[in-house]
């Protein structure tokens, strides 16, 4: 079935695929320099403010009721298989470590609880112990934007453009509802039968849909990827209370705080529209603590740092002990 064609994926690209495969192959076959790079990278201890920080994340993404035996060495994570972004951004951070430690890893869309402690993208947001967050497939989740217009200059509508399959449960509801709401700039760009073409519209980059207000952000497989560009623009995410997190935290995010809070029917989508249009001043507050939020994301050192931390406590969770703290001391937290 007709989708997204070549010309609107080019239209629509979020990174540079090139520079990120090229680094990822350099760093498989080469991985030239780890040593010297950890060593400048983690030397410097954290003030006291980051290193709480640091620690409350790690603790976060790695709970202290994880329990698992690994089962795969680190060494064959090396061996880029599909799904290949995870191989890559999971090596990125493991390559640090002894190549024949074993740890456990669930790659793809994970929306359920693990038998045991594994390395996951995505986890629901309740009976999240044995699932360790690291920022997997980052080049598809993990894309924010520099938002030129401002909130009183976008168009006063609902935006939302995605695809809705056989798992998305939460998107063919909506759809059932409200697909035929003519007040709503809502639309499929590809999907199941039953939906598309039904309510087809057409493709819209990130760019063209931030000349809007407000915009939809539906749970697909596991959680919804525009959240992350949405929260960092000068836009309003509107969406029920979220069941899936992955590296971004979605579980800690405060409902009419951070987002426009509504009901997993959708039966008051138009009255907290309403509200949300009738309230600038609350409006505002949320974009800019969006704002905030999402700066944490975009320390690229910082975040590195985290995910060595996370790293470093699940394999400790896999049976071994700490690995970095016998080089730098302050990781023994």
């Amino acid at each position: 079935m007709k989708g997204i064609s070549f010309k609107d994926n080019l239209r629509n690209r979020k990174h540079n695929k090139l520079s990120y495969y090229s680094k990822a192959y350099i760093n498989r076959y080469l991985n030239l320099g780890s040593d010297y790079f950890l060593k400048q990278l983690l030397s410097k201890e954290p003030s006291t403010k980051e290193l709480d920080r640091l620690i409350e994340r790690r603790d976060y993404y790695c709970s202290d009721k994880a329990i698992g035996k690994g089962k795969v060495a680190i060494k064959e994570i090396k061996n880029f298989q599909k799904p290949k972004n995870y191989y890559i951004d999971l090596y990125k951070v493991l390559k640090y470590f002894p190549k024949d430690l074993m740890v456990n890893h669930l790659f793809g869309d994970i929306d359920y609880a693990p038998d045991e402690a594994s390395f996951v993208k995505s986890r629901p947001i309740l009976n999240a112990e044995q699932s360790i967050l690291l920022k997997l497939n980052h080049i598809r989740h993990f894309y924010f934007v520099e938002d030129p217009i401002p909130f009183d200059q976008k168009k006063d509508h609902l935006m939302w453009r995605g695809a809705i399959w056989k798992r998305q449960k939460q998107r063919q509801s909506f759809f059932d509802i409200h697909g035929g709401n003519k007040y709503f700039d809502i639309g499929l760009v590809k999907g199941m039968e039953e939906y598309f073409p039904k309510y087809r519209k057409d493709f819209l980059t990130v760019a063209e849909q931030l000349n809007n207000k407000f915009i939809l952000s539906l749970e697909g497989n596991d959680v919804a990827t525009n959240l992350k560009w949405i929260m960092s623009s000068n836009s309003i995410p509107v969406m029920p209370k979220p069941t899936c997190e992955t590296w971004f935290m979605e579980g800690t995010l405060k409902a009419d705080e951070h987002y426009v809070e509504i009901a997993q029917d959708f039966s008051d989508l138009e009255e907290k529209l309403d509200f949300a249009k009738n309230n600038s001043e609350w409006v505002q507050g949320m974009i800019k603590r969006n704002q905030e939020y999402v700066k944490e994301f975009k320390d690229d050192r910082k975040e590195l740092i985290l995910e060595l931390l996370v790293a470093d406590k699940a394999i400790q969770v896999f049976g071994y002990p700490s690995y970095l703290s016998k080089a730098f001391p302050w990781m023994s937290i």
